[in-house]
């Protein structure tokens, strides 16, 4: 079983953050990069605003490939001595 490809297969976005304005933004930008159409950027932009958080991420990878990393925690500053 494959999976689906997504419109714009050349598009790539790599984001540390699950937030889904930073997820919007990057996406657009990218099929931007890809060559998309005013059409296919408005639809994207449309869709996304009547979705919920939740439903986002899943809208953005019918149009991209989507790789989301979590942040580093980080640990403070370590200390000498």
């Amino acid at each position: 079983m494959t999976a689906d490809l997504p419109r714009y297969p050349q598009a790539r976005v790599r984001l540390h953050s699950h937030n889904p304005l930073a997820l919007i933004g990057a996406v657009r930008e990218a099929l931007r990069r890809a060559g998309a159409g005013k059409d296919d950027l408005d639809a994207f932009c449309r869709g996304a605003s009547t979705l919920s958080d939740h439903e986002i991420e899943p809208w953005c990878r019918q149009w991209t490939h989507l790789d989301l990393y979590p942040l580093q925690q980080s640990s403070g500053p370590e200390r000498m001595g």
